[in-house]
């Protein structure tokens, strides 16, 4: 993607995203200060990076990203999620008298939990669903309702396969969601298990294969996917292929193809370069409608290809991971006694019903 301005956008174009960036920080309150316009302070983004981490960094405040979007519309247009690795970016000036590239921003307060998620899965977690999504919305509020609640942030990172490591295993976020829990009780080993600790359940969803309506397979034993080719998503957990001694990896009994995106899966699917895409229900579904694919999907027949409950996690390495779960634990125990965990759920779940209705 290329940062060059077009014809006409001299002068004016930075004037107007100087303007723009100012305005953005001034709404958001920037714990830096006004914005005072461009200062000739860039940064490259790095693998997991976001707009909240750069803005943290050299504006004070995560919740300053806005004013750093602004200000490099050329290069990411309407969406932050256009972020990519190696991307330079112009910066606000922050509150004069400092200079942020020489005294970097001091460590957050221990009281701070801050959260990493990824957009783009829908219904639970995306930037363009009210409440950020279904389980975006019950985490924050169930930090909230905790007995000794604290401040939460929450960072958007698109790099789903950079959420464990290094992101989570270095610490530089303290708790990451929604994850699925293999059963750690039957497979200790398993690397989820072996690395994280998990928070009880949020959410129930079966994991399900979409097939091309055209080519329709079934799936109602394991040998159904013996030398099959199968899809998702770069990032996402497949432990579900070798449990229970399915050993679709191990022992190389399928292919797994793993681009970037739920879209990419389904672009290989019409294609007839894979033969079925493995997403859990809502997520798979909502992809199907967005794509406009209702009459040419189908959902293999037979059984689902697990069934997964989504978790917050954290790093066994973090030194406050297990507190931080804590709490969540007991915000989330309140919501249920409060009904106020079904009035979330159940809100999301009816806008997920009334975007399938014909």
């Amino acid at each position: 993607m290329s940062g060059a301005r077009g014809p006409g956008r001299g002068r004016t174009g930075a004037a107007m995203r100087g303007m723009r960036a100012a305005l953005a920080c001034a709404a958001l309150a920037c714990a830096s200060g006004a914005l005072a316009g461009t200062c000739e302070q860039t940064h490259v983004v790095a693998a997991g990076e976001s707009l909240s981490v750069i803005a943290e960094r050299y504006l004070g405040s995560a919740a300053a990203w806005e004013a750093i979007h602004e200000e490099n519309r050329d290069m990411l247009g309407a969406s932050p999620d256009t972020l990519r690795v190696g991307m330079r970016l112009r910066l606000p000036c922050p509150r004069a008298g400092g200079d942020a590239a020489e005294t970097p921003v001091p460590a957050a307060a221990a009281e701070r939990v801050d959260l990493l998620t990824a957009p783009g899965f829908a219904p639970f977690a995306d930037r363009d669903l009210p409440g950020g999504g279904m389980l975006t919305e019950l985490v924050e509020a169930a930090f909230g309702a905790a007995p000794d609640a604290g401040e939460v942030a929450l960072h958007w990172v698109e790099d789903r396969a950079a959420h464990l490591s290094p992101l989570l295993e270095t610490g530089r976020y303290d708790l990451g969601f929604p994850w699925p829990r293999p059963d750690c009780e039957a497979d200790p080993d398993e690397p989820l298990c072996a690395e994280l600790i998990f928070s009880a359940p949020m959410f129930e969803a079966l994991v399900l294969l979409f097939v091309d309506a055209a080519r329709p397979i079934a799936f109602t034993k394991d040998a159904d996917m013996r030398d099959r080719v199968l899809c998702q998503p770069e990032g996402f957990p497949d432990y579900f292929f070798d449990m229970d001694g399915r050993d679709w990896l191990r022992k190389e009994r399928i292919t797994l193809r793993t681009p970037e995106s739920a879209a990419a899966c389904f672009d290989l699917l019409m294609a007839g370069e894979v033969d079925g895409v493995v997403l859990d229900e809502f997520a798979g579904r909502h992809e199907v409608a967005e794509l406009g694919l209702g009459d040419r999907v189908a959902e293999a027949e037979g059984q689902p290809v697990a069934i997964v409950t989504y978790h917050v996690v954290a790093h066994k390495a973090h030194p406050q991971g297990a507190l931080h779960l804590r709490r969540f634990d007991e915000g989330l125990a309140a919501l249920r006694a409060e009904g106020r965990f079904r009035e979330i759920v159940g809100r999301h779940l009816a806008r997920v019903w009334a975007e399938r209705r014909p």
